[in-house]
């Protein structure tokens, strides 16, 4: 009799143990799909390495332009910025190839010259009139020392007062366009800084014509914001650029104080394109909720980990919902213009999840839906560190009542000028000014036109949500 009941309770262990089985394959099989919500930006504009073998090219502004940096009593700032350079490429760099530097006297014809002849920048007789070796130069065509990059890696370094010929700058510029911030250019790492300085300065400064806009100028006794400017020109890859303003920021000590440093590259902008972070809350007063997870029925859909705010529209919501104060990092490559918040343009892409594959996919009604969801009052805050913008839900015009999926684009329509560009540059009132650089906004501006690609602009923002309409 014993052995009957025990037989009789192993079955039954057996039965439940079956049903319990059975019982779990049923729940998996009838659980809804879930689907993965894809809110990822790959962004172009992170750093990459320093080239390991670089020939840089230095050529030295040989014209009398350039002699006032020399003529002053000790060291100017000038001066240092010349050593500085030659101690930052001569003795920085990889660690495995030599330093490939070679130097140039600048003036209509770029002249190969020596190390030896390179430190003779600092003193008077390079400027031409004293030595026979440094003849009289009789004006400096910048656009000559602009040449390609060809297979091997290349850093062009151009020290000038942005004294050219005929005051043509725009022949710089167009030098720069052809070999370096092209938006049709394939080489997509090319690009082009600046290093603006103000130097004690004691000699002529020269603007139009060399006679008759000759001026005396003298900073013996002025302070430092009225000295005479000075420019650095780089041109090469930007990740090589970007390292070596890095080494004069670090290495320049006080030299680099009021100094301007920027790089100018139409690919260049965001370390990283910002995407939705710490979000805000929800107004109380509209029918609406943050959720881990949307059910239409069929299938859940789950953030997994994904930047996407899921949004549930009760069915009682008709009026527009309003979510102020998004705000997420965002963060600039070193020495880029600043990003124009007024100037934002927003691209939005929709997708509805079908309720046959439950799958994202386009809507028909594509167009109409994508002006349900809207943003505004685009700014930078935190002394630019972070974009904020508010989102608009017209919930009426989410038809038909389904699960949605936005993803936004914010894309720099234009970048921002610095203060400094207009507070440096020398009007035709302003001639006679030595604190100032006359075509020096005209310059900037041809380049930060060069730089801003109307085809391509880069995206700094991609912002997701999905949002169930109930």
């Amino acid at each position: 009799m014993l052995d009957i009941l025990v037989r009789h309770s192993k079955i039954m262990q057996a039965k439940w143990l079956l049903v319990t089985i059975a019982t779990m394959f049923l729940v998996i099989a009838c659980k809804p799909s879930q689907e993965m919500l894809p809110c990822k930006y790959e962004s172009g504009g992170s750093l990459a390495a320093k080239s390991e073998t670089l020939t840089t090219e230095i050529y030295v502004d040989g014209t009398p332009s350039m002699r006032g940096y020399v003529a002053t009593a000790g060291d100017s700032r000038y001066s240092q910025t010349l050593d500085l350079l030659d101690t930052i490429f001569t003795l920085t760099g990889s660690q495995s190839s030599e330093p490939q530097v070679k130097y140039y006297r600048l003036g209509t014809d770029p002249e190969e010259i020596t190390r030896d002849d390179y430190l003779k920048t600092k003193e008077i007789e390079f400027y031409g009139g004293i030595n026979p070796k440094f003849p009289e130069l009789p004006v400096s065509q910048i656009e000559t020392a602009i040449t390609p990059i060809n297979e091997k890696a290349k850093l062009t370094v151009i020290i000038t007062d942005l004294y050219q010929k005929d005051t043509d700058i725009t022949k710089v510029s167009q030098k720069i366009k052809q070999h370096y911030l092209n938006p049709e250019q394939k080489d997509q790492r090319l690009a082009v800084g600046i290093l603006a300085i103000r130097s004690e300065f004691q000699g002529d400064i020269f603007t139009e014509n060399n006679e008759i806009n000759r001026i005396t100028y003298n900073t013996e006794e002025k302070s430092s914001d009225q000295y005479h400017p000075f420019y650095v020109i780089f041109l090469g890859y930007y990740s090589d650029i970007s390292y070596y303003l890095g080494q004069i920021e670090s290495q320049g000590g006080d030299l680099t104080d009021g100094s301007q440093l920027l790089i100018f590259s139409p690919h260049h902008l965001v370390e990283a394109v910002s995407e939705l972070k710490e979000l805000p809350k929800l107004p109380t007063d509209r029918d609406i909720e943050r959720t881990e997870a949307l059910h239409n029925g069929q299938a859940f859909v789950e953030k997994n980990n994904q930047p996407v705010d899921l949004l549930d529209v009760g069915k009682s919501e008709e009026q527009e919902i309003k979510i102020n104060n998004y705000n997420t990092p965002l963060t600039l490559l070193p020495y880029t213009l600043p990003i124009a918040p007024n100037d934002l343009k927003v691209n939005t892409n929709v997708k509805q999840l079908d309720r046959e594959n439950n799958k994202f996919q386009d809507p028909s009604n594509a167009e109409q839906l994508a002006t349900a969801v809207t943003t505004e009052d685009w700014k930078l805050i935190d002394n630019n560190d972070t974009i904020s913008f508010s989102l608009n839900i017209q919930a009426r015009a989410l038809q038909p009542k389904e699960v949605y999926f936005f993803e936004i684009e914010a894309i720099a329509g234009d970048l921002g000028e610095p203060d400094w560009w207009e507070e440096w540059n020398a009007t035709s009132k302003e001639i006679r000014d030595g604190s100032k650089t006359y075509n020096l906004l005209k310059f900037l501006r041809q380049l930060k036109a060069l730089t801003t690609d109307k085809e391509n602009p880069p995206v700094i923002g991609n912002f997701c949500y999905a949002i169930q309409r109930n």
